[in-house]
Formats: C-alpha cells, sequence, structure tokens
C-alpha cells in the first residue's frame, strides 16, 4: 500500500500489488457550462450589428481622393506643366470628386438601400430556415409558458385534493357508515350488559 492506496498486502490476491490508474474511468463531475443570460446575448448581437465609424469611412474615402489627387500632380509635373496649371487642374479634379462623394452618400441614404437591406435579409432568414413570424427571444418565451402551465397543473390537483376533502367519496361514505354500524353494535351490546346486570 502507498498513500493509503491500493492493497495493504497483495498476498492472496492474485496480483503483485502493483497499483495503475484506470484510463477508461469517465468522471461523474459534469462540467459546467456558463449559459448566456439575455443581457450578454443582446451585448453580443449589438456587437454584430454594430455599423462602422461613419467619420473614419468617410476620411478613407476623402484621402483615397487625395491619394489621386497626388497621382494626378505627380504625373503632370513629369509631362512639364507650369505649377499654377498644376493647381487649378488638380484642384477642379478635386471638387469634381467630392461632389461625386457627396452624390454617392445622398445615394446611399435613400430608401432604396433600406429595401435592399430588407432584401437581404429576408434572404438570408430564408437559408437559415427562419420563418417570418419568428420573435427573438421566443424559445424561452416558450419554456416560461411551459414552466407556468406546470405551476398552474400543481394548483389544480392541490385545489382539487381540498375539495374532495370536503366532498366523501364512495369509500369515505362505506367507512362512515362501518364506524356507525360498529358503533351501534357496541352500544347494543353495552345496553345488554346492563340489562344483565339489573337482573
Amino acid at each position: 500500500m502507498y498513500n493509503g492506496i491500493g492493497l495493504p498486502t497483495p498476498r492472496g490476491s492474485g496480483t503483485n500489488g502493483y497499483v495503475q490508474k484506470n484510463l477508461a474511468f469517465i468522471g461523474t463531475v459534469k462540467e459546467r457550462v456558463p449559459y448566456k443570460t439575455d443581457d450578454d446575448l443582446k451585448r453580443a448581437d449589438a456587437l454584430f450589428f454594430k455599423e462602422p465609424n461613419k467619420e473614419i469611412l468617410e476620411h478613407e474615402r476623402k484621402r483615397k481622393i487625395e491619394v489621386i489627387c497626388f497621382e494626378r500632380e505627380l504625373l503632370m509635373e513629369e509631362q512639364g506643366y507650369t505649377e499654377e496649371e498644376i493647381k487649378n487642374k488638380v484642384s477642379v479634379l478635386r471638387a469634381e470628386l467630392l461632389e461625386k462623394l457627396k452624390s454617392e452618400e445622398v445615394k446611399k441614404k435613400t430608401p432604396l438601400s433600406a429595401a435592399v437591406a430588407i432584401i437581404k435579409n429576408t434572404v438570408f432568414k430564408e437559408a437559415l430556415g427562419i420563418g417570418a413570424d419568428f420573435q427573438e427571444g421566443n424559445s424561452m418565451e416558450q419554456a416560461n409558458q411551459r414552466r407556468k402551465e406546470e405551476q398552474e397543473n400543481k394548483k389544480l390537483l392541490e385545489q382539487q385534493k381540498q375539495l374532495s376533502s370536503f366532498y366523501p367519496t364512495h369509500v369515505d361514505i362505506c367507512v362512515s357508515r362501518f364506524s356507525r354500524q360498529m358503533q351501534s353494535i357496541s352500544n347494543e351490546k353495552k345496553q345488554s350488559w346492563r340489562t344483565r346486570d339489573r337482573y
């Protein structure tokens, strides 16, 4: 025996007393699953559906415009244009590109883009097999409804038991009749003994 484990002596056990771990043993302790709460799910949804920062996107678009203008400026310098011509043409190009950028932003804000987003969402829901009548959190509501129904059933059973205690059943009636008959028999015997004692 080593450290309180194993046989005190291997004699008579038919083994050499060597103790080893059972590798086929499956533990009974179940790992706890950290279930997510409603707040965790809402936070995850908010992160998933988070819109990108509009200022950063606008800055990137303007940066692309400046890159195009700088490339045009370098190209015109190589071709031998004067500084004034380069500045004028680059400023005109910059104004055109900024105007184009503003018109694209207006187009993106139109209801058409919202309709396209709705169509994309419906296609995605169909791909996942989510029906049009689906509401978020329904599965939890169904479990809560089942729990409420079970509680209501328990209450009904308790009420029925209480009502049955007020209204006697067939067995209760038989028992009460039997006890009355036994009392009447015992009363008759008592009276018969009393009458015997008198005479």
